[in-house]
């Protein structure tokens, strides 16, 4: 197959998740965390409602999103109702507060509640509380403090390159709750799941990003930003994919095989695959075509992947003009909700009839038309309207998603 069809074929596979991650923001949606943003109290400061955000996150490890999203956060507001009194001035204070040791909160020693954090995940909560104390307990100050300081701060770690500015948000994240004072930082924090997935949710989720911009507002006043982001002059196609276990499940039925199709153009520079894709390796590896196991051992995570398609091969075929989507990387996170309701079927019929990846490219759902879209809706749980003009702009009445799955392929 020559380089232009690889190309056309990877072209309509960005297509396909560009049209339904734009269904995945919606107005209508009400997914995962989105209950929870919905919610949240916009009488209370901006920065709480950001920290409350954040401290659930936290603890964003072997729980299943909603089990996360409707548990934490009751007992995440009684912390920040006590740590936010007056009397909470120092370290001590809060470490009677809240005992990382045992997860409980307390008020007069008496016992409030209980996170179920993992213990690294309590050390982390206290550790967050306390370096906010130096900020007035105001976690977008802190942001913006060390953000507008980054050159003395960055000091502290060597980076390898000058790092883009999401880049730098994903490191005061990282620096405020999971730094452990080594001299030598862990490159992890690059792909540190909780980290992008909550800057992506306050870039991408209205109700956050207009609480954050708010937050930001009271700080610079009488200055003001429509958009926080534009303090911080984020790119969007800059955020890393969170990754998570349906992100590699998506992985292993498109991107493997993308990788080795691929091999070629991505080593065609000065970066080396290898090197690109390591993290985390307990031995050295040489290079060679990639199979399933080398996502389950971590040799090569979902998200690098995804940021080394997205430079090697989609902004090369931009500049030749050979690739016409608006993709980005963040957006593979609709992953999450596809391979879920569609890959963990793993059902022959539901693959061939309505996966919009499978023999049918899902054209067949596409029966509502200019009302709602079933395709979203089937395919990931989404609810929105049909596309204007969807004859000439719906990737899925197109048919661009048809056989790009391996699996039940004719």
């Amino acid at each position: 197959m020559e380089t232009s069809e690889k190309i056309e074929i990877f072209n309509n596979f960005c297509e396909v998740i560009s049209f339904l991650d734009n269904n995945s923001w919606s107005y209508s949606n009400k997914i995962c965390s989105w209950d929870f943003i919905e919610n949240l109290d916009e009488t209370a400061p901006a920065h709480r409602n950001i920290l409350l955000h954040w401290l659930v996150y936290i603890q964003d490890r072997l729980k299943k999103a909603k089990t996360l999203w409707e548990g934490a956060p009751p007992n995440v507001n009684i912390l920040l109702d006590l740590y936010f009194k007056d009397e909470i001035k120092s370290t001590k204070h809060v470490e009677e507060l809240y005992n990382c040791e045992n997860g409980y909160i307390y008020e007069n020693s008496e016992p409030k509640a209980k996170f179920k954090y993992l213990p690294s995940d309590n050390k982390a909560v206290l550790k967050t509380l306390q370096i906010l104390l130096n900020y007035d307990k105001n976690i977008i100050k802190y942001l913006k403090e060390n953000y507008d300081n980054w050159e003395r701060l960055s000091k502290e770690y060597k980076f390898e390159c000058v790092p883009n500015t999401a880049t730098k948000v994903a490191y005061l994240l990282y620096r405020l709750s999971f730094h452990k004072n080594e001299k030598i930082l862990v490159k992890g924090f690059l792909w540190n799941k909780r980290i992008w997935a909550a800057i992506r949710d306050y870039i991408r989720w209205d109700k956050l990003n207009r609480i954050f911009s708010e937050g930001l507002n009271d700080l610079i006043s009488p200055y003001r930003v429509k958009n926080w982001i534009t303090y911080f002059n984020i790119d969007i196609n800059d955020l890393e994919l969170p990754g998570d276990m349906w992100n590699d499940m998506f992985a292993e039925k498109f991107f493997v095989k993308f990788s080795n199709d691929f091999k070629t153009l991505i080593l065609d520079g000065d970066l080396n695959l290898e090197t690109l894709l390591k993290r985390h390796i307990r031995k050295e590896i040489k290079l060679k075509n990639l199979t399933s196991d080398d996502f389950s051992k971590s040799n090569y995570p979902y998200s690098k992947l995804i940021r080394i398609f997205y430079k090697r091969i989609i902004l090369s075929a931009k500049k030749r003009d050979e690739f016409k989507g608006n993709f980005f990387p963040i957006q593979m996170d609709l992953s999450f909700n596809f391979a879920s309701i569609n890959c963990a079927q793993n059902n022959e019929e539901f693959c061939k009839k309505i996966c919009v990846f499978g023999i049918s490219g899902g054209k067949n759902l596409c029966i509502s038309r200019n009302s709602v879209c079933p395709i979203g809706f089937i395919s990931c749980g989404y609810i929105s309207n049909c596309i204007k003009d969807f004859e000439k702009n719906c990737p899925i009445f197109q048919m661009k998603g048809k056989n790009l799955c391996q699996k039940y392929k004719t």
